[in-house]
């Protein structure tokens, strides 16, 4: 089990009536089975009460999972897109070519937006 597909899980857990011992043993599952330590990072003693009522659990608790879902598929698409177009070109040539795409569409969106500026208004 990954480590966010355990995170997704346990806030679930959050769903559940706040007392009942199926909420305790899920999350106690899911801690075990996951490699992030989780309890680890359970609120200190003044705050327990508000921890075994799940009020504060996965805001204290649980890491950001869609900032991390966000990265992975973030280098993922980066990662096929490169190696689709770029894979037999050497690290200049790429460059050359971001930096002339990214300056031709610069030049365009001003031109356009001030064509369109100067003959209708």
């Amino acid at each position: 089990m990954s480590t966010v597909g355990c995170s997704l899980n346990c806030l679930l857990t959050d769903f559940l009536p706040h007392t009942t011992e199926v909420q305790h043993q899920f999350r106690t599952r899911c801690t075990n089975a996951c490699a992030l330590k989780q309890l680890d990072a359970v609120p200190t003693l003044g705050s327990l009460t508000l921890w075994m009522t799940g009020l504060v659990f996965s805001a204290a608790v649980l890491p950001d999972t869609f900032a991390m879902v966000q990265a992975k598929l973030l280098r993922s698409v980066v990662a096929t897109w490169y190696k689709l177009c770029f894979s037999n070109w050497q690290g200049v040539v790429v460059v050359v070519v971001v930096v002339v795409v990214v300056v031709v569409v610069v030049v365009f969106f001003f031109f356009f937006s001030f064509f369109f500026f100067f003959f209708f208004f």
